[in-house]
């Protein structure tokens, strides 16, 4: 605080003082209000001829006209100072024994169960499993899932994997939703006890807990909606990676069996102008990675097929067999 602001602070506070006294002399029956100002903010003048080395304080301060320093603003609180007890050696060492003895839980079990102390229902945690569920019942569902998809690739698993979870978590809310109400039943169970109709007890109790609990069932519907959005967001996607990938491996394989067929044209092409020039065809003359024995092989056997079937016999397929045969004999 500068000097005009404490200037301006103590000009305020005379003319409170001012009309306190006016107000006390026109009516000396009435008790005065007691001032509302915080003590540190009242000034109180002192003698000019006062020099005393003592440390200033806000009741006796002689510092307004001069360069000294303020004193340190005392505790108030309501316009009464606040006097507070400093602790003493013996105190402060108990609390420490005390603190000592509160280190939360040891053992691994203790430790994860104290975890998942702020867990409520667990639909929108990290955590998937709750201490209550079955690590190898997850596993198991979990499994069934990937079987039902079949992912092939590394972002189809972590997509399975995703939906799994939410299925998993969507699972937990109907036996959520039928705790709450169990609970509440076992809680409020004396407001019902008056009805004796069974099915209207039954269904003034479904409508009287749903008040009571209506925060929490609908928080429970707002976290399964959202869950249901995932779900179908992850499985529209997960649809498409499939689709995408097996549209890609036909035209894949389609480009792979037009590329052979052309290589056999290409080949009994060259096969047929060597045989009117009276040439010998050899097929790596040409750039082929057959031998003219396994074509020839494969052209007796499509021979005897289309005579009994009309069907053509796949090149690479006979090759392959072929050759295999060799190295087994």
């Amino acid at each position: 605080m500068n000097r005009k602001e404490r200037r301006a602070a103590a000009h305020t506070q005379r003319k409170l003082d001012q009309k306190a006294e006016k107000k006390l002399a026109a009516n000396p029956n009435t008790v005065s209000e007691p001032n509302t100002v915080c003590d540190a903010t009242k000034v109180m003048t002192a003698s000019a001829g006062n020099n005393t080395t003592k440390t200033p304080t806000w009741d006796s301060w002689e510092g307004w006209d001069n360069d000294d320093p303020p004193p340190p603003y005392p505790p108030c609180q309501d316009g009464k100072e606040e006097s507070r007890k400093p602790i003493s050696d013996a105190k402060r060492a108990s609390n420490q024994r005390n603190a000592q003895k509160s280190t939360g839980a040891q053992t691994q079990s203790g430790k994860d169960k104290s975890k998942m102390n702020a867990t409520r229902h667990g639909l929108c945690s990290q955590t998937v499993l709750l201490p209550s569920e079955d690590p190898i019942v997850y596993q198991a569902f979990l499994e069934s899932i990937f079987e039902q998809w079949c992912p092939a690739t590394d972002q189809e698993n972590r997509l399975t994997e995703v939906i799994g979870i939410a299925e998993w978590r969507l699972r937990r809310v109907p036996a959520l939703e039928a705790g709450i109400y169990s609970v509440g039943l076992l809680e409020h169970n004396s407001l019902f006890l008056d009805e004796a109709d069974p099915i209207k007890r039954d269904r003034d109790v479904q409508g009287k807990l749903y008040l009571i609990y209506e925060k929490q069932l609908k928080n429970l519907s707002l976290q399964e909606r959202r869950l249901r959005s995932q779900h179908k967001s992850d499985t529209t996607e997960l649809k498409q990676l499939q689709q995408d990938r097996i549209e890609k491996a036909k035209q894949a394989e389609q480009a792979l069996k037009d590329e052979r067929e052309a290589i056999v044209k290409r080949a009994a092409k060259i096969s047929a102008n060597c045989y009117k020039l009276n040439k010998p065809f050899r097929p790596a003359n040409f750039g082929f990675d057959f031998t003219y024995d396994e074509y020839d092989h494969y052209w007796k056997l499509q021979d005897a097929q289309y005579e009994l079937t009309e069907e053509v016999l796949d090149f690479h397929k006979v090759i392959e067999a072929h050759r295999n045969a060799k190295k087994a004999a």
